[in-house]
């Protein structure tokens, strides 16, 4: 049985999902409509591993829009595809050759998700979703040639990776892995040095070494401290 903290994680991670779905400039008008019968749509080219726009993430936007959808309504057919479209991901495992997806964007929308869809989502569809949370840890892609570890990580980039750790601990129920990614993160809310990225003394903000960033990272850095603020609260 969940502990009164982790009931009350879930509620609130849930209710920020509902009041902030996903930034979409990439893919506007992504339709909702059910995948196939066997849990893809044919208009996606899965196929493509590009670093920027990358054709796959419209599958993850269109399952998100379900579980969503499933979780406001109640619709068991939209339940159904959601479900469907997850156990594809799963099984198939797309990869961009940008890190960036393959450690923030994808496993935040499925982490979502499976959240919205709780315990309609079966244990071995939670089973097969594990390694798709183990890459917010330490992860090697073999075209990159480099392992991405989280704590290398500074700026918005390390609240994005913490943020979806928590994300992963609240659906898995791992008290553990809840308390370091809120470690991880709080370490990372402060005035930084001179020469760290992060929040400056003059309260603007770095990325990518000492390049002014207030806007793009500097936003995304703001929103995930939200982020940790609303799910968090009347928690211990």
């Amino acid at each position: 049985m969940p502990s009164t903290d982790l009931t009350k994680l879930r509620e609130n991670l849930r209710r920020r999902i509902v009041a902030h779905p996903p930034h979409n400039p990439d893919f506007p008008g992504t339709s909702a409509g059910n995948p196939g019968p066997d849990g893809s749509w044919t208009d996606i080219d899965y196929a493509d591993k590009s670093r920027g726009i990358w054709s796959p993430r419209q599958h993850l936007l269109k399952t998100h829009a379900l579980a969503l959808r499933s979780f406001i309504e109640n619709d068991r057919d939209v339940r159904v595809g959601a479900l469907a479209a997850l156990g594809w991901w799963f099984e198939h495992d797309p990869v961009s050759l940008n890190w960036w997806h393959n450690q923030i964007g994808t496993p935040r929308l499925l982490a979502q998700s499976l959240l919205l869809l709780g315990e309609y989502a079966p244990a071995p569809l939670l089973a097969a979703s594990r390694p798709v949370f183990e890459r917010c840890g330490d992860f090697f892609l073999a075209e990159d040639k480099v392992t991405r570890h989280p704590t290398i990580w500074t700026g918005a980039n390390r609240l994005w990776i913490s943020a979806n750790r928590l994300l992963a601990g609240a659906l898995f129920g791992d008290e553990t892995l809840i308390a370091d990614a809120i470690a991880a993160a709080l370490q990372e809310i402060r005035v930084s040095s001179s020469t760290e990225e992060g929040i400056q003394v003059d309260a603007s903000f770095h990325q990518h070494g000492p390049l002014l960033y207030n806007g793009g990272y500097g936003v995304a850095f703001l929103d995930e401290c939200l982020f940790f603020l609303e799910s968090t609260h009347d928690t211990r």
